[in-house]
């Protein structure tokens, strides 16, 4: 069982091999994510199984028994199984180190001595990867708007892309306030 934002409690299944945490649209529903104006992002995600479309947002708090944190990149997608409701990966678990207990079927999270050169609790490797990712996403929208202008002169009104041009940017300014709070390097951004 984890928790999110303090509110909502769902079923995740830990998966050490993905990077981020993933969550079932159902999921974001009841979290609100759809009603909110916070950024969300349309992009292509992918694993094992291929890719598809998904959303890229930040979740502000999860927690599981003790462990938790905070500002946590998520991808909302399709559900992958009916058993839970979505994925904790590393993003999750990089501040813990943990062991599985099969007698009482249960993850054991023990907290890793905080890092002093890492802001909020992330390498400079976090940092940049989040921010290189951002501008990636908004670049590869950017590049779609002058076609979408010219869609809109032959068939009329489509802002799509334009749109999420603005959903990445505010996502990059979550993350700029965010890195901004913690003393992050200029450098790293």
């Amino acid at each position: 069982s984890v928790k999110f934002n303090d509110s909502v409690t769902a079923p995740m299944a830990i998966d050490t091999g993905a990077p981020g945490v993933l969550i079932s649209p159902k999921l974001a529903k009841q979290l609100g994510m759809y009603g909110s104006d916070e950024g969300k992002v349309l992009i292509q995600a992918g694993g094992i199984g291929g890719s598809r479309p998904a959303l890229l947002t930040f979740l502000d708090k999860i927690q599981v028994g003790e462990a938790k944190d905070s500002f946590i990149p998520a991808t909302v997608t399709q559900s992958i199984s009916g058993s839970f409701e979505g994925l904790l990966g590393m993003h999750f678990m990089s501040k813990y180190s943990f062991k599985v207990d099969s007698v009482r079927q249960v993850v054991i999270f023990e907290e890793v001595a905080p890092n002093p050169n890492w802001p909020g609790g992330r390498s400079e490797r976090w940092w940049r990867d989040r921010f290189k990712e951002l501008n990636n996403v908004r670049a590869a929208w950017k590049r779609l708007v002058p076609q979408e202008q010219l869609w809109q002169a032959q068939y009329g009104p489509s802002r799509f892309a334009s749109r999420q041009v603005m959903e990445v940017d505010k996502l990059l300014e979550k993350l700029d306030r965010y890195a901004s709070q913690n003393s992050v390097p200029q450098n790293w951004r």
